[in-house]
């Protein structure tokens, strides 16, 4: 095997990949718990599911969205570092690489307005308790998990339509950036930027509220389940999502996906991977506390 920095960055991101997509899946499972939920009492406690616990049903989304991106990263770090071992018999197969990272890269796409869906929701939730109680039922929340998926999906129309682009690996390429031509490129990081932007104002919006909310003298307030992953999701989302990429764009002349692999997306799994247990933490303590309190929505 030819140790590059390329493979060393790709065998740091397995084992949080490997993480993320083990403990969301036992976070799908304890999200089940707390709906009450089995299959044979769909029909009876579906309307009991919605109203006691459907604040948490984004998060059931993102947490599904989460499995799938840890095995793809799995499956697109593990290629690589395959190819790199046996260099001659997998160098005919090295496109792979470009599909397995694009999987990784969609389900990103989506995992990501899913973010924001949450951080815009649990906002209008603090901020207009009551219009939000009144109005978010005509909202169906199946929609979103749809549209995330298709906001994706459509990363592959521009790809291949608008931008024109034809699969070809370039040699010792283990990450997407290298893969993908100029005007993806520049598509995908104004789509994603804004993405990120937006996701970083609503937290600063939420976090603001809620400390004023919880610095309130006459009656103390507790952070509802909903709001501290809101707020758990936000850091993730700014320290190792969005730091990477800006990182990568202030130094882009000095550091490239060609010469130090796949940095981004191993970036992001270590953050989902501290983020699922942090989450994983947060959903095993009982909610609320013993002292007199006002649950904040």
């Amino acid at each position: 095997m030819n140790v590059t920095t390329p493979v060393i960055i790709s065998m740091i991101g397995l084992l949080p990949s490997i993480f993320t997509c083990v403990l969301n899946i036992s976070l799908l499972k304890q999200i089940e718990r707390l709906f009450k939920f089995s299959a044979l009492k769909l029909f009876s406690t579906f309307k009991s599911i919605f109203r006691k616990k459907k604040h948490l049903i984004l998060f059931k989304f993102r947490f599904f969205f989460d499995v799938i991106l840890g095995a793809s990263v799995v499956a697109h770090l593990g290629f690589y570092i395959i190819l790199t071992s046996f260099h001659d018999e997998f160098l005919p197969w090295r496109n792979m690489i470009f599909y397995f990272s694009l999987v990784s890269w969609n389900i990103g796409a989506a995992r990501s307005l899913t973010a924001l869906t949450i951080s815009v929701e649990r906002v209008m939730a603090v901020y207009v308790p009551i219009t939000y109680r009144n109005y978010r039922p005509y909202f169906p929340t199946f929609v979103i998990p749809i549209f995330a998926i298709g906001f994706g999906a459509s990363d592959i129309f521009v790809l291949f339509n608008i931008c024109d682009y034809q699969v070809n690996v370039p040699k010792e390429c283990a990450a997407l950036g290298c893969c993908i031509n100029a005007c993806f490129n520049k598509y995908y990081s104004i789509n994603k930027g804004t993405a990120y932007i937006l996701t970083v104002m609503f937290a600063i919006l939420l976090s603001t509220k809620l400390f004023f909310l919880n610095k309130d003298s006459t009656e103390q307030k507790t952070l509802s389940k909903a709001n501290l992953l809101a707020l758990i999701d936000a850091a993730n989302v700014i320290i190792f999502h969005f730091s990477p990429i800006l990182f990568a764009f202030l130094f882009k002349h000095w550091f490239t996906a060609q010469n130090i692999g796949p940095i981004g997306v191993v970036s992001k799994m270590w953050g989902c991977a501290l983020e699922a247990l942090l989450v994983f933490g947060t959903l095993r303590k009982k909610s609320g506390t013993k002292t007199s309190t006002v649950n904040v929505i």
